[in-house]
């Protein structure tokens, strides 16, 4: 993982905040942490165009997360989308031609051609070579949005739901092809549990690291791990990104056993749910504690594990970050707004 160097705010020790983007995809690092380190490396004050660029890249994760899940209809309109997108990719055969072509790297486009390969290849790409594939996407091939944003959740390592689709849209904004966004409802909250009752937890792919909530007195007896790469597109997934997922279960796994109690799974696919609802009457736990899940494949997984749960008289409680609960509720406006409501919090 790429580390932060004590240098001055004009050094080159900064690594591009997207290199870091796995890494915080999953919490195996946290933006909090990421951040403190860069005050430090910074000295007292965060100075400098480098080190104010990439305070920003790792804010705006938090502002893109936060207003995706204001606007939870986003992604079932991209679902409902991508579907309408892959249908017409298996009935007109330009579209699907194309669409092969693109996702191959052959279109004769130079730029995005290296780019498509080297995402296949790597699982990833900077920030600028993305905005400029989905420029090249949308207003050179002009493919449908859905199949490119798919493209890119199929095959980085760092595929989030919120970033990815609200970064296509925003990108696309700047060719005038960007669909409406709508206005932002109310922002969620995360539950507390009751530290006096038999408790189980259950780990994510979206949050891989229980430090907040171990810290916090939480004392599992036993603990399970989902995985929902599945959940990123109806087609497959890149072997790269199961390869990172699992690695990244088994490193907080690892990290974490002493805490942990008996550990299960991870549990995936079709499955899932049931697999969980099993796992979760054989602890005898009157509740199950889990990181709260954003808008997105495992969100949808704790929704349905939920209503199972309540039928065993079984409490899921979605415990959320600090950091999330008092950023993503100002992500109402731009970002620019974001960032002047930003500093009060510090």
């Amino acid at each position: 993982m790429p580390s932060l160097s004590r240098r001055d705010g004009e050094g080159t020790a900064l690594p591009d905040a997207s290199g870091l983007s796995p890494w915080l995809r999953f919490r195996l690092v946290t933006e909090a942490e990421v951040l403190a380190a860069l005050r430090e490396a910074c000295g007292s004050e965060i100075s400098g165009n480098a080190a104010k660029a990439f305070q920003r890249a790792v804010l705006r994760r938090a502002y893109l997360k936060g207003s995706f899940e204001m606007r939870p209809g986003l992604w079932l309109a991209y679902q409902q989308g991508l579907r309408g997108a892959l249908n017409r990719v298996a009935t007109e055969a330009g579209v699907r031609n194309l669409w092969q072509t693109a996702c191959e790297g052959q279109t004769g486009l130079a730029d995005f051609d290296d780019s498509a390969q080297t995402l296949a290849r790597q699982g990833h790409l900077s920030q600028s070579a993305r905005v400029a594939f989905v420029r090249r996407w949308v207003g050179d091939l002009r493919l449908p949005w859905e199949l490119g944003a798919d493209f890119f959740l199929r095959h980085l390592l760092d595929g989030d739901v919120a970033i990815t689709l609200l970064s296509w849209r925003d990108a696309m904004g700047k060719t005038g092809a960007a669909p409406d966004i709508p206005l932002p409802g109310p922002c969620p909250q995360g539950g507390a549990w009751d530290r006096a009752a038999p408790t189980a937890l259950l780990l994510h792919e979206d949050d891989l690291n229980p430090d907040f909530l171990l810290d916090g007195g939480l004392k599992p007896d036993q603990t399970a791990f989902l995985m929902a790469p599945e959940g990123r597109s109806p087609l497959r997934v890149a072997p790269a990104v199961e390869r990172f997922i699992r690695g990244a279960v088994a490193d907080c796994a690892t990290r974490h056993a002493s805490a942990l109690g008996a550990i299960h799974g991870p549990v995936r696919g079709d499955g899932a749910v049931d697999a969980l609802v099993s796992w979760a009457r054989g602890t005898r736990a009157v509740q199950i504690v889990t990181p709260f899940a954003p808008v997105g494949p495992v969100a949808d997984i704790l929704e349905a594990l939920d209503a199972r749960l309540q039928a065993e008289n079984i409490r899921l409680i979605r415990a959320m970050r600090d950091y999330d609960a008092r950023l993503w509720p100002l992500a109402t406006g731009d970002f620019a707004r974001f960032l002047r409501a930003r500093p009060a919090l510090d």
